[in-house]
């Protein structure tokens, strides 16, 4: 479990245009929202994204690194920027947890 002080390095694959599905995940349950990155939550055995949405507070889970495409980004944990951010995500299935992350990438 990382401290505040170190930091994380989530590494992925650039994402292309398409967005590939990943095996095991069907294409229909890929979703994608907008929202301002609040907090990287490294307290639990995966980090978590918050992020400030139109709808409210959203959390999704780092379940899988290598699954998240994107740009390469360096993250402390702890509260962010608040930059625009958009999450790819797919559902959860647990308790306090809106998305599985599968790509993420800074917006405009």
């Amino acid at each position: 479990m990382p401290s505040g002080e170190e930091r994380p390095l989530l590494l992925h694959k650039e994402q292309p245009r398409e967005q590939p599905r990943l095996a095991g995940e069907p294409a229909s349950e890929k979703k994608s929202i907008p929202g301002s990155f609040a907090f990287f939550d490294c307290s639990g055995k995966a980090p978590k994204i918050v992020l400030e949405t139109a709808e409210g507070q959203k959390v999704f889970l780092v379940d899988d690194p290598k699954k998240v495409l994107g740009a390469t980004m360096e993250l402390t944990c702890g509260a962010q920027n608040k930059d625009r951010v958009r999450v790819d995500f797919i559902p959860a299935h647990q308790a306090g947890v809106d998305g599985l992350v599968r790509g993420i990438r800074v917006e405009p």
